[in-house]
């Protein structure tokens, strides 16, 4: 964060393609198949609330979108969450308490939510298709070589730094010859 500024929101968003198209039912309509999406879209933000040693980052809002509908959680001033809908007709249980707990991670709905809800079976779908993307993406770590003592340059010049990175020296003073002919 900019100069440390905690204060201010993290924010983020995917879109992705789908691998088989999510189809959502509305037990409420008894419809077969209510929403279908190819594609979802997914956005964070996030700060820190509290100071000192109770500080900690916390999902401020968090929003999946399947057009024409969209669905998410959203942190209240009492730091309880509220449940977002839009372009779906949520059908409350009666006599069930309020409000939502944390969300799950950054991402992810409490089992509250669908419990609260007659039609809400199918927000962990959407957690669940996020998991699935993420399960694709692995974390290549920084590789390079440690740093020598002593470098021996031959005059060549490379085309990269190398995979871990053992030749940025040879690629530095290459370029810095270039500029000082």
């Amino acid at each position: 964060m900019y100069k440390h500024d905690t204060q201010r929101a993290i924010k983020f968003g995917l879109s992705w393609t789908l691998r088989q198209p999510l189809e959502i039912t509305d037990p409420a309509r008894k419809q077969a198949v209510a929403l279908q999406a190819d594609s979802l879209e997914f956005v964070v933000a996030a700060r820190e609330h509290g100071t000192g040693e109770t500080s900690r980052l916390t999902v401020d809002e968090f929003m999946y979108t399947m057009p024409p509908a969209a669905f998410g959680m959203k942190r209240r001033a009492d730091g309880k969450y509220d449940l977002i809908v839009r372009g779906w007709d949520m059908k409350r249980r009666p006599g069930r308490p309020w409000p939502l707990p944390d969300p799950i991670k950054n991402y992810g709905f409490p089992d509250q939510a669908t419990n609260y809800f007659r039609n809400a079976g199918f927000l962990d779908d959407l957690a669940l298709q996020f998991e699935d993307l993420l399960s694709g993406v692995s974390y290549v770590g920084p590789l390079r070589d440690y740093p020598r003592r002593s470098y021996t340059w031959g005059g060549e010049r490379p085309s990269s730094v190398g995979e871990s990175g053992d030749q940025a020296i040879d690629a530095l003073l290459a370029a810095r010859r270039k500029t000082e002919r």
